[in-house]
Parts: C-alpha cells; structure tokens; sequence
C-alpha cells in the first residue's frame, strides 16, 4: 500500500522593478548688479554706477529612474507516493539483574500502655442532726379540798362538816425535742485511673 504525502517548500522569485531615485546638487548662478559709489573730489561730490557680480548657490533635484530586483518567498507544496510501514507486536524479553532478599524472624518485645480504674472501699465519718427528745422533772404544788371535822364547845355538842385544803407537792415531767449531733461511718468507693504497661513477644521479620 502506498500513501501519499507532502510537504510544503519555499522558492524564490524575483522580478524586476524601477525605483525614482532622486539627489539634490547645487549650482552656482551669478548676475551683475550696479551699486553706487561716490567720492568728494576737490570738495565737490563725484558719484558713478559701480558694476558687481553677485553669485549665489541654487539647489537642483535631478531624478532618475533605477531598476532593481524584487525577491519573495513563494510556499510550493511538493507530494510524492511512498510506501505505508506495517507494523506488528513482536514480544521481547528482557531479563535484569534482582537481588534476592535473606529473611529471618527476629523475636521482638512489644509493648502498650492501657489505663484501667483502680476502686477502694473508704470509710468517712457523715454528721447528721436527728431529734431527741430530752424530759426534765418540774416540781408544783398542786392542791385539793379535803372534808375535816371540825368541833367547838356550845351548849349542846354539835359537829358538823368543814372543808379544809390539803395541799402536797407533785411533780410531772416535761419533755421537747431537741437536736442531737449523730455521727455515723458510711463506706463509699473511690476509684483512680492506673496505667499498667503490658508486653507481648511478637515475631518480625528482618531481611538483607
């Protein structure tokens, strides 16, 4: 199979052209002139037209026509027929050089850190205030009308009943409640966070 391909070149052209080219050049152009001139002779005054040259320089533009050459690049695209490459996977192989590892097991200690709570039972003395009730014995007289008899000399012996007071000392108790400082041991736990470090041997492997 062929394919077709191309490519793009450059060659140059070139014409020719004309090209105004134009210099400046000056000349000297002259002309007389008369300038008076007048003198005193013998006290009287004597003039007369003296003739001058005077010059001067006249620029002058002279152009002419030059031919010269024109180049350019023109892009020309040349093709051609060439033959298509076909291809195929062809498998290769390559070796190099690896090195081997030597493995062993090293036994090795492994160790961690864990926090664990540690609890006692305490005992701590608790005051509480409870009622009690506290009796004093108060002492009163306490009276009562008690039937006597009563005689007196008359004519005629008469008796009769008289109400006399018999009075004795009694006494009752009297009793409030009052507050009474009670203080009591009551057992609770209190607990601290420990750390305890625990190892294990694990194997690992070592290679060279």
């Amino acid at each position: 199979d062929y394919s077709q391909e191309c490519s793009t070149t450059y060659e140059q052209e070139c014409s020719t052209v004309t090209e105004r080219q134009c210099s400046t050049t000056y000349e000297k152009q002259c002309h007389t002139t008369t300038e008076r001139e007048c003198t005193f002779v013998n006290g009287r005054e004597k003039c007369w037209d003296e003739p001058r040259e005077v010059c001067n320089q006249v620029p002058r533009e002279n152009c002419r026509d030059v031919p010269r050459q024109q180049c350019n690049q023109v892009p020309r695209q040349q093709c051609q027929q060439v033959p298509n490459q076909v291809c195929n996977q062809v498998p290769k192989q390559s070796c190099q050089q690896v090195p081997r590892k030597n493995c062993q097991n090293v036994p090795r200690q492994e160790c961690s850190t864990e926090s664990r709570q540690q609890c006692q039972t305490v005992s701590r003395p608790v005051t509480t205030s409870v009622p009690e009730q506290r009796c004093t014995s108060e002492y009163d007289e306490v009276c009562e009308n008690v039937p006597s008899q009563q005689c007196k000399q008359v004519q005629d012996s008469v008796s009769r009943q008289v109400a006399r007071q018999d009075c004795k000392t009694g006494y009752e108790q009297v009793c409030q409640q009052v507050p009474r400082q009670q203080t009591e041991h009551r057992s609770e736990q209190q607990c601290s966070t420990v750390t305890d470090r625990q190892c294990k041997k694990i194997s690992r492997q070592n290679c060279w």
